[in-house]
């Protein structure tokens, strides 16, 4: 049978109603604490001068029949325990002879759940069942926080009474708060009443059921312990002063935790250290040898230090256009800017369409970096310290300069050192007919910023020059214009002769 088919197996019979028996180990048996109970099979074997198997099982008086050897009493005896007393009782019969006891069959028997589980009875398990077993074959807690995960009551007339802590066992892995079942064992999960919760940098934040004799370092410990940022020398504890909202606050270290006694409705808040091994990277992407994320420290790794890490740039890096870009830390609102960018931009102000242009370039993030000048003499002012989150990108060489807009032919124009603004547009085919020269335009590549191009020393390689058209109207349209401004000019006239004609 595969998996699938013997989990589709079990969800049948517990929808027909029946007690599905739970009989896998969870781990290898624990001989000091595993109690044998009836049922359970030893296997004894014996070497030496006499060579023998023998097979004993636990009656139901909780007594061990060996045959040849006689009756050993194991009643509420733990593994450990019985195998001393029976290698004691062997050898009381067999010389000389070396002695191996091992349980080899484990007990079944039937336990009861009741209480806030969805599906409260009597199970069939084994003695290797714990009590989260038992739990989850009763379907699990009932759903929110109405029921008590912690001081679950195993009841058992033999053993009397014992407790199971599930959120200790779950958030803390501590098996002996998880212990093992044995007949006459019935679990009671009761309804929620006192609580106390837990908050800030532990690993399971939440509320918890309040139990006598708890520590504060006792419910962390429930709630997983710290977190990696989690402050151990600074535990704050709220607590009711009286029955009304009165608070009273103690602040405390983990060792001074384990000693501080717990009362009903606490609040425990777990600092965090601050800047404790936060991880802040940067990227470097593009013409660098070994792009990817790398790591910097607050206030000490600087561009150059990143680009280094990345091995350095390549042969065609295009420093000119490459650009480092920061993440906005604070966005405020600016509701001048969504006025204007909701108005045509041919019915701005000079002023209000450079505010604009600057707004925009400013969504981008960029950083003011020349990158032609960070290795030179001068570069320190450029060498910025780094921050988390930033981007480094290094162009690739275009050797290009674009023309575009009311040039003959608009397009990329090959790079020349030293060249100005004319020569690109000259090899673009010069101005064409609707060109609005005077209002040419050269837009850095790197940054977005516009330029007059009597205000650039140089064009750079990536850079994109524009040439502005003007508006074009059809001839119609201006003969339209013409004949309503003749129209109201007419009517004017027309107006001032019969007013003077009026007053005569």
């Amino acid at each position: 049978m595969t998996e699938d088919m013997g989990m589709g197996y079990v969800g049948m019979l517990a929808s027909m109603g029946e007690r599905v028996s739970f009989s896998e180990i969870d781990r290898t048996i624990d001989e000091n604490s595993y109690v044998l109970g009836s049922n359970d099979e030893l296997m004894i074997y014996i070497w030496g001068s006499v060579s023998e198997v023998l097979t004993a099982t636990v009656d139901h008086e909780g007594k061990l029949i060996i045959p040849a050897v006689g009756i050993v009493p194991v009643s509420g005896m733990t593994l450990a325990d019985t195998k001393k007393k029976v290698m004691e009782k062997v050898l009381t019969t067999y010389r000389d002879v070396d002695i191996t006891v091992v349980l080899s069959r484990i007990r079944k028997f039937r336990a009861y759940i009741l209480g806030e589980v969805q599906k409260p009875g009597a199970y069939t398990v084994n003695g290797a069942t714990r009590v989260s077993d038992l739990i989850e074959l009763a379907g699990g807690f009932i759903k929110g926080d109405s029921c008590r995960q912690r001081a679950i009551e195993i009841e058992n007339e033999a053993r009397g009474k014992r407790f199971a802590d599930m959120q200790l066992f779950y958030h803390n892995n501590d098996l002996r708060l998880n212990p093992y079942l044995s007949e006459g064992d019935r679990v009671f999960v009761r309804k929620r009443t006192d609580i106390v919760s837990v908050s800030g940098e532990v690993m399971y934040p939440g509320t918890y059921d309040f139990m006598e004799g708890d520590r504060v370092a006792t419910l962390i410990e429930a709630a997983g312990g710290f977190t990696r940022n989690g402050d151990s020398t600074r535990i704050l504890l709220t607590r009711f002063a009286n029955d009304r909202d009165s608070l009273v606050s103690f602040t405390m270290n983990m060792r001074e935790a384990a000693d501080f006694s717990l009362c009903k409705d606490d609040r425990i808040v777990v600092s965090r250290l601050s800047d404790y091994r936060i991880h802040r990277n940067v990227w470097v992407t593009g013409e660098v040898k070994y792009p990817g994320r790398y790591p910097v420290r607050k206030d000490k790794t600087r561009l150059r230090d990143a680009i280094e890490m990345a091995g350095g740039f390549t042969d065609d890096a295009l420093l000119a256009q490459s650009v480092l870009f920061r993440k906005r830390r604070f966005l405020q609102k600016d509701d001048e800017f969504e006025v204007l960018e909701n108005v045509p931009f041919s019915s701005l102000t000079p002023l209000e369409k450079g505010y604009i242009r600057a707004k925009f370039i400013g969504k981008e993030n960029v950083f003011s970096i020349d990158f032609k000048r960070l290795y030179k003499n001068n570069g320190d002012i450029f060498n910025v310290v780094l921050m988390d989150g930033d981007s480094i990108v290094i162009n690739r060489r275009t050797q290009a300069v674009e023309v575009t807009g009311a040039v003959v032919m608009p397009g990329l124009v090959s790079y020349k050192e030293g060249a100005d603004v004319r020569y690109y547009i000259s090899e673009a085919g010069g101005y064409n007919a609707r060109a609005k020269k005077t209002q040419t335009i050269l837009i850095r590549g790197s940054s977005g910023v516009w330029l007059r191009p009597r205000d650039a020393d140089e064009v750079n390689e990536g850079d994109i020059i524009l040439v502005p058209e003007r508006e074009y109207k059809e001839f119609f349209m201006v003969a339209r214009d013409i004949l309503v401004v003749l129209s109201s000019i007419a009517a004017v006239i027309t107006a001032y002769i019969a007013v003077s004609n009026a007053m005569k």
